[in-house]
């Protein structure tokens, strides 16, 4: 499946970058400027819903400097949070396929050919996940104990699951899905907290598969409060509760 493709191939995708009130959406819509993909065959969406308008401003002038290749796109609220953004950028979406980075996730050059390639070669895979690394894991005991759970889903869970049972989930960033699939199945789930597991449940009810890369990895940063870690441990139980609710009977 990760058969190299030949730029003959390589279809044209839509890097979406989904950000509110975070600078290092820069960051990472830099290292996407420089992924080794014919430009003209690619394009890059930050999906503004900041309200400081001080990012936001920074934010629209590197879009400016970088405009043969980057757009952002500015809600006046985050109505349905990120996946309120994700579903307002799919229509400007030019893309064959959609590729999703949070904003603290750090792709290299090579991300782009191989996160697209088995879908490519499948038409049966819906969407492919990549493995989360965490370049601040040892910054603090904080740190330590979100990378220790993300490296539980990351390194012993989903490869697990993927051999044993050809079973995975998209995982909300370092993600690649098919846009045309998406828009028919209705798009993001309008204000769900885990729109990636959501996604991922509807596409297992009606028989799609996704597949996970755990040779292909993504680096990120890990919360390093105590706050922002319980804050985001619990929107996504929360998140997946819900959406296990919303499918469990068609599973």
């Amino acid at each position: 499946l990760e058969k190299p493709l030949s730029d003959s191939e390589l279809p044209l995708v839509t890097v979406q970058i989904p950000t509110r009130n975070e600078l290092v959406a820069i960051r990472c819509a830099e290292h996407c400027l420089a992924f080794d993909y014919p430009k003209d065959k690619y394009e890059i969406l930050i999906g503004d819903d900041s309200d400081n308008p001080v990012f936001s401003g920074r934010i629209a002038a590197f879009a400016a400097e970088n405009s043969a290749m980057v757009k952002v796109l500015k809600r006046q609220s985050n109505s349905g949070y990120k996946a309120g953004n994700l579903n307002n950028m799919l229509p400007h979406s030019k893309g064959e396929f959609l590729v999703l980075f949070d904003s603290d996730f750090i792709p290299q050059p090579d991300f782009l050919r191989r996160i697209i390639a088995p879908m490519v070669h499948d038409k049966g895979i819906a969407g492919v996940q990549a493995r989360w690394t965490f370049f601040n894991a040892e910054q603090n005991m904080v740190s330590v104990l979100g990378a220790t759970i993300g490296a539980s889903v990351h390194h012993v869970a989903l490869p697990f699951s993927n051999k044993r049972r050809r079973l995975s989930i998209l995982c909300g960033s370092a993600e690649a899905v098919r846009k045309d699939l998406l828009g028919k199945m209705g798009g993001w789930q309008h204000g769900s907290l885990t729109e990636d597991i959501e996604y991922t449940l509807r596409l297992l009810k009606n028989g799609y598969k996704i597949q996970y890369l755990p040779s292909l990895e993504c680096a990120s940063e890990v919360p390093f409060k105590p706050r922002d870690l319980y804050r985001q441990q619990m929107r996504w139980a929360y998140g997946v509760i819900a959406a296990v609710k919303d499918h469990f009977k068609g599973l």
